[in-house]
């Protein structure tokens, strides 16, 4: 099967599909959903930047160490060979053959590694509006209801969403330790900036499945108070039902309605309840008065023996 392209009109399709999916969240998602692609990309750009530079320097460092070890040897023979020729004599005649003297190969070197500082404004400007953009991603994404309730405090356990919220804001703390790192590091340096990317990253996808669990959570025990109302299922009948569509706002009339019909239920079931007492009431006072003319007719039944 032959692998095409795409056509332009599939491609703006596809893209309109994507940015009406994230303008159907909430409004904390969908910035995190601009603001975190946008800087990780920044920071991918001044990273490989960074990494052209620093191999270039490597390169300018590398033809250096090869120029400077010309000289040493040329030197080092010329002392060997001739007892009586100075160092002087020795380093003008090297310098005949290679070129260079120790001077000329230091400023070389510092020459080559200025040349190899490209961009040093651009990079520090891409490095610093990327920490700019990912810093409120994490925040954004844990801003969902009930984000801080402890269930183990609460004697409920631990959940999924309680454990990646906790290595969520874990990775989050470490990775403001390398947002200077990240800005004001040298030019062929690249280290802080993917020990940021990685440690964010780290932070963002735990966020967001901390609020996917919340959501999915949310939308199960909504559906389960419908079922209840609506068709008076118990607990243990709703377990394995689907879940809805997550993030769907509830409206206040329907949940109105909802909690009117569970009071409903809940009186009926009292009334029940009330009803079941009385008729076990009636059945213990009844009991006795039932069992008395019993005992009359047995003992009426028969001749009387005489005593002899």
């Amino acid at each position: 099967m032959a692998f095409s392209l795409p056509s332009w009109d599939q491609v703006q399709m596809r893209g309109r599909h994507i940015i009406e999916a994230i303008d159907e969240n909430p409004p904390p998602v969908r910035m995190s959903w601009y603001l975190g692609p946008a800087g990780m990309l920044m920071l991918l750009v001044a990273t490989m930047v960074a990494s052209s530079s620093a191999v270039c320097i490597q390169q300018c460092i590398r033809v250096g160490d090869e120029l400077e070890d010309r000289l040493l040897q040329c030197m080092d023979r010329c002392e060997v060979s001739s007892f009586s020729a100075s160092g002087k004599e020795c380093e003008e005649s090297c310098h005949k053959k290679v070129h260079y003297t120790r001077r000329q190969v230091q400023r070389e070197m510092e020459n080559c590694q200025k040349e190899c500082d490209h961009m040093p404004f651009t990079l520090r400007v891409l490095a610093f509006l990327g920490v700019l953009a990912v810093l409120p991603v994490v925040p954004l994404l844990g801003s969902y209801r009930d984000a801080c309730s402890c269930e183990c405090c609460k004697g409920q356990g631990c959940s999924p969403k309680l454990a990646l919220f906790n290595v969520a804001w874990t990775a989050y703390g470490f990775s403001t330790l390398w947002v200077a790192p990240s800005v004001a590091e040298d030019v062929g340096d690249v280290g802080g900036k993917v020990l940021f990317v990685i440690t964010q990253g780290i932070a963002i996808a735990s966020m967001s499945s901390s609020r996917r669990f919340a959501e999915l959570a949310e939308a199960k025990a909504v559906e389960n108070s419908y079922r209840m109302a609506e068709f008076g299922c118990t607990g243990a009948e709703v377990v394995g039902a689907s879940v809805g569509a997550v993030g769907t706002p509830v409206s206040v009339n329907a949940f109105q309605d909802l909690q009117s019909q569970v009071e409903h239920l809940q009186r009926q079931v009292l009334e029940l309840s009330r009803r079941q007492d009385l008729m076990q009431e009636v059945s213990t006072k009844a009991a006795p008065e039932a069992v008395v003319p019993d005992v009359q007719h047995s003992g009426s039944t028969g001749p009387i023996p005489e005593l002899i």
